[in-house]
């Protein structure tokens, strides 16, 4: 047998390997065999982990690219890419919205990589994940950690957002927390999520009943950033607040509007007690084609005591907070309408063994 210069020096499994990554992407069924052929062939190869690396990462099934990331991780503790993996994983749960998960998944990542290629991306995630969990303590501490370490502006920017965030959940529209919105608007309106900024900036006077401020973040986001989600959100909150005849204004945060704000300012999303049990009246926002179509209504919502998605027969919808009566839904749901421009619904949710029922408004 003669054997190419190119393979001459190589072991068996390398020339498989590298037979492998040259299957294109189309020949999904050939890649498969292949690889299955391969991991019962070479399962202690330095390359397997490799293979399956690279099968992660041509996965349609994003639930069975979760299983190959994990199965890298655990089964190849040296290996050079398993930092990689825990990133790839980790960026799988934020878009999943698997917030326990992720909190475990990169706080691990941190202990065995403190000072990796993705320490930060890990201590972002893991930020975000601690504020969905309500620990908002913890997320400020670190977005805290990454002021200190890192130097790259949308790291920053991205860290000092959840910051405010986090403090808006512990002081509401307080005092520390439009300080941060001034430093997120002055000091990083050149990142990436300057439009979460600018909405942010536009909500807090919107909740202040600073209406022409407002009228003008919202206003500056559309023409700054018209194709962001943010501008479909502010085109909502401009409509809600045209019977108040708002004007254009200067809206940047003064020491006049911090010194005006109040040290802890904390009002209920909504005033009713949250109900226990198996049937209780939300608010139903939807439904959406996709899941990743909520996670920003979500995010944005996140004043709101609880909220969660649900996937029904007619696609992927979010349920807002758990009450008693209809009168407390409805006080929730025009508060949605006139803060966020978000139309939603009235519904009667109930579970009982056989199933969960949603009932129309």
């Amino acid at each position: 047998m003669v054997f190419s210069p190119s393979y001459a020096a190589m072991g068996n499994d390398e020339i498989m390997y590298r037979k492998i990554t040259g299957i294109p992407a189309a020949e999904s069924d050939s890649f498969e065999n292949s690889v299955s052929v391969f991991l019962k062939r070479y399962p202690k190869s330095k390359f397997a982990p490799l293979i399956i690396l690279l099968k992660a990462e041509r996965q349609k099934d994003i639930d069975l690219a979760i299983q190959d990331y994990r199965m890298i991780i655990q089964k190849y503790p040296s290996f050079d890419g398993r930092e990689f993996c825990l990133y790839r994983l980790c960026q799988i749960l934020d878009l999943k919205s698997k917030w326990e998960e992720l909190e475990y998944e990169t706080s691990r990542a941190l202990k065995i990589y403190p000072h990796g290629r993705y320490s930060v991306e890990f201590r972002l995630m893991r930020a975000t994940s601690l504020l969905m969990l309500e620990d908002f303590d913890a997320c400020k501490h670190e977005c805290l950690l990454i002021t200190e370490s890192s130097h790259d502006l949308e790291f920053l920017a991205r860290a000092t957002h959840l910051m405010a965030e986090a403090e808006k959940k512990i002081s509401g529209n307080s005092k520390a927390y439009i300080t941060l919105l001034r430093q997120l608007v002055t000091g990083f309106s050149k990142s990436d999520i300057s439009p979460s900024i600018l909405f942010s900036l536009g909500n807090y006077y919107q909740q202040k009943k600073y209406n022409d401020q407002a009228y003008s973040a919202y206003t500056d986001l559309i023409k700054k950033y018209p194709e962001s989600p943010e501008s479909v959100f502010a085109f909502m909150a401009i409509q809600s607040l045209k019977k108040y005849k708002p004007v254009y204004v200067k809206y940047l945060p003064d020491n006049r509007t911090i010194d005006e704000a109040d040290t802890i300012d904390i009002e209920p999303a909504y005033q009713a007690d949250p109900v226990s049990g198996d049937r209780y009246y939300c608010v139903i926002i939807g439904p959406f084609s996709k899941k990743k179509d909520t996670d920003s209504i979500i995010r944005l919502i996140s004043d709101y005591d609880e909220s969660r998605v649900v996937k029904t027969g007619s696609g992927y919808t979010i349920l807002l907070g758990r009450f008693a009566d209809t009168d407390n839904a409805l006080s929730a749901r025009i508060r949605l309408a006139e803060e966020y421009g978000i139309n939603g619904s009235i519904v009667l949710f109930s579970k009982d063994k056989s199933g969960s029922y949603i009932y129309g408004d």
